[in-house]
């Protein structure tokens, strides 16, 4: 055996294992925070077989819409799939089918691999959406601060309570407005 095939990640021994991982690895893109779940994969499944229909109807007898129960079977390996079930679910992972009927081990590392840099390119997306919310919280934090020390919240009470004329108050809110919009244009010039 090579040394980059010892180093390659072993792909799960059941069938089970491998429909897990793929869940585990593959996250809808608007939400990439979590993996899908069941029914989406489903509606993936249907959306599948309609596809092959429209498009390739020789071939759509070669995959199958999937049960929510039978799905969950699978993943809990109390069930053997057919091959239509083993296509269906291959071509919603975007993986050969050889990897979940396990017809051929050298696939199935080398699907392994593709696994693990997907995995590695949505752990370092998880990461940069992290530092990006944490960066927003500190600026969020620190504008507070700035509101509340640079007396803008006092102006603009005092503006808008009694105490003052309407031409005072206008006044107020317009110096207000100024300091604010001079600030941004400040801002602009630095980007």
């Amino acid at each position: 055996m090579s040394p980059e095939r010892s180093s390659a990640p072993r792909p799960p021994a059941s069938l089970s294992g491998r429909i897990d991982r793929l869940f585990a690895v593959n996250h809808p893109p608007e939400e990439p925070h979590r993996p899908y779940r069941n029914r989406e994969i489903l509606d993936a499944c249907k959306a599948k077989v309609r596809e092959m229909t429209t498009r390739q109807p020789d071939e759509a007898a070669q995959f199958t819409e999937i049960s929510e129960s039978h799905l969950s079977e699978l993943r809990r390996g109390i069930k053997n799939p057919s091959r239509r079930t083993l296509r269906t679910l291959a071509a919603v992972f975007d993986v050969p089918v050889q990897y979940l009927d396990f017809s051929d081990p050298a696939v199935a590392e080398e699907v392994e691999i593709v696994l693990a840099v997907r995995e590695a390119e949505l752990h370092a997306r998880l990461e940069t959406e992290q530092r990006d919310q944490e960066e927003l919280r500190a600026a969020a934090r620190k504008l507070q601060q700035a509101i509340r020390t640079s007396g803008v919240t006092g102006m603009a009470h005092r503006a808008t309570r009694g105490g003052m004329d309407p031409r005072q108050k206008a006044a107020m809110m317009r110096a207000l407005a100024d300091v604010i919009l001079d600030d941004e244009d400040d801002e602009d010039d630095l980007d």
